[in-house]
């Protein structure tokens, strides 16, 4: 009878053990695969690609304008006014020009800048190169002279003839534009354009009416672009693959590609969070105070030719700023995340393609900012970075 009460004891205390509530996982579960419960998964990736290509900058329309010369670089202005219907059949006597500059770009003296017409030529803002426009520039017929003073800001002012826009308003297809050229320059100076609210160029008229009595108006300027030009170390719109240095260059048109091999990603995994960092060559870098901007766009072809190359237009671009003096460039932030989290996101689901990222400037034409960063290099620290942190789900099989 002892012995059959102690056998009782016996199972009651192992299924009071085993009934406890601090088990709360099935028998066994320390003994499953980790891959097979989900994990949370932080990789680094360096480039498998990576490529530099330059492009002569596309300066219009921009918030600044430049005129001057300034480390290699020659800026050019090309402006068009349309006075029409302010004064339709008046007779202009007299036309002055005036631009607002802001900053400069270099030390030095004054200097003169010519104001040409330009021969038939038809030409867009935002899609207007020096190439396109210099062979239609009338440098026979100058029509008008400014000073550029060595001031930090000023009113720009030249007269030009009157003629010039009396013809203007006779035969509006004669109106082609006027480009601000110069000999030489010590400096280069920013002025305002209609895209900054802050004041743009104005063209004064004194003019005649048809009953004889005088008046005065300002025409604002509608299109107002720079036109840059300097010699080039390297072609245009060739791509140089493996570079130990990539560039990006408000000048320059420089921009860099990068591709990260992320298919050892399961398609299954939840990308959390993603972002790249580049470590910048301090000494040959120029940026403001206010840095330099910069975006990473998905690129949407595998060819990489800069002369077609397109980026995704729907997907919002990872962008931040770029400093000179910084030990490193991070698309880190909430909003570059999010954007980065979207592309790794679709290339592991396979939706997009991987074909890489083309790390352009957001402002290629308003200052002479530039940013070098470490391209190939044998020090691991140097190279381009994608951090990634993803999850996978658990298996439905158990491998006990």
């Amino acid at each position: 009878m002892r012995s059959l009460l102690l056998l009782l004891g016996l199972f009651t205390f192992t299924l009071s053990i085993h009934c406890t509530t601090e088990n709360t996982v099935p028998n066994g579960y320390d003994e499953i695969n980790r891959k097979d419960k989900g994990e949370i998964v932080s990789r680094v990736y360096s480039p498998s690609r990576i490529a530099e290509y330059w492009q002569m900058p596309q300066a219009g329309p921009r918030t600044t304008i430049l005129l001057g010369q300034y480390q290699g670089y020659k800026a050019r202005v090309l402006l068009r006014f349309y006075p029409y219907f302010t004064v339709d059949n008046a007779s202009v006597t007299s036309a002055e020009l005036t631009l607002n500059m802001f900053d400069r770009h270099g030390d030095g003296s004054p200097f003169s800048a010519q104001i040409y017409p330009l021969n038939d030529i038809e030409w867009i803002e935002k899609q207007v190169l020096w190439s396109d426009v210099q062979s239609a520039v009338d440098y026979a017929n100058p029509v008008g002279e400014l000073q550029v003073p060595a001031l930090d800001s000023a009113a720009v002012t030249g007269t030009i003839d009157p003629q010039l826009v009396n013809d203007w308003i006779e035969l509006q297809d004669r109106n082609n534009g006027i480009l601000l050229d110069f000999e030489s320059a010590s400096f280069m100076a920013s002025m305002l354009t209609t895209e900054n609210q802050a004041g743009w160029a104005t063209l004064r008229l004194a003019y005649t009416k048809q009953d004889g009595s005088a008046d005065t108006v300002n025409v604002d300027v509608l299109e107002d672009v720079t036109l840059f030009e300097f010699d080039a170390d390297k072609p245009d719109n060739q791509l140089f693959e493996n570079p130990d240095r990539i560039h990006v260059g408000n000048f320059s048109g420089y921009r860099s590609l990068l591709e990260f091999d992320v298919s050892d990603i399961p398609e299954e995994s939840t990308i959390h969070q993603a972002y790249v960092t580049l470590v910048p060559v301090n000494e040959e870098s120029s940026t403001g105070e206010n840095g330099m901007g910069l975006a990473l766009n998905s690129v949407t072809d595998s060819l990489w030719n800069p002369a077609t190359i397109s980026i995704d237009s729907v997907l919002s671009a990872p962008t931040t700023i770029g400093l000179a003096s910084a030990d490193s460039v991070s698309f880190f932030g909430e909003t570059p995340i999010r954007n980065m989290v979207s592309y790794v996101q679709i290339w592991t689901l396979d939706i997009s393609p991987n074909y890489g990222l083309l790390l352009q400037s957001l402002e290629y034409g308003l200052d002479p900012s530039h940013l070098t960063f470490y391209g190939q290099s044998s020090d691991p620290a140097l190279v381009p970075k994608l951090y990634i942190t993803y999850s996978v789900p658990a298996s439905s099989r158990f491998e006990l």
